[in-house]
């Protein structure tokens, strides 16, 4: 007699075990679509706290560069003026740059902000008159040059009254 099974039986066994595999593959198929919708959830969660650390990364250095552009009052004493130096020490070693804008330049509506204008005869029109706050520029390594804050100044308009609304507005 022959040992063998019969070769029905051994196609039964083969089925019956290709069948269980089977049902592995897709319950494995089932197991990464759902680790891929909860990896885009997360992915998803993570770019959004990105986004809010970034800005309020971007507003913690605007209030503290703030603190160093306060012209109302000169410092009361030594203290407090060492206390702004170092903070303005940190913030420039952080990446932070204070832009200086010469009084006569040329308006720049990327870089400036007008407050508020002037009409003098003296000056010619567009040019800056003063400066409020200085242009606050980050460099670092995934953004060099994106600016925070553009300069706030005072600019000399000549002519007409509705153009200068629309470049304070």
């Amino acid at each position: 007699m022959n040992d063998a099974p019969h070769p029905l039986v051994h196609c039964h066994q083969l089925l019956r075990q290709l069948g269980g595999i089977q049902l592995e593959v897709t319950s494995m198929g089932e197991q990464q679509s759902d680790l891929h919708t909860e990896l885009g959830r997360l992915l998803s969660e993570a770019w959004k706290e990105r986004q809010t650390l970034t800005e309020s990364y971007f507003s913690l250095l605007r209030s503290l560069a703030g603190l160093c552009e306060d012209f109302t009052q000169p410092p009361n004493s030594s203290a407090q003026l060492d206390i702004e130096e170092h903070l303005h020490k940190l913030l420039t070693e952080h990446g932070l740059e204070f832009v200086h804008c010469p009084d006569g330049c040329s308006f720049d509506p990327v870089h400036h902000l007008c407050v508020t204008t002037i009409s003098d005869e003296s000056m010619s029109d567009g040019k800056v008159v003063s400066v409020v706050a200085r242009e606050l520029v980050l460099h670092n390594a995934t953004s060099p040059g994106m600016i925070l804050r553009p300069a706030s100044v005072v600019v000399n308009r000549l002519g007409d009254t509705q153009d200068v609304q629309e470049h304070t507005a």
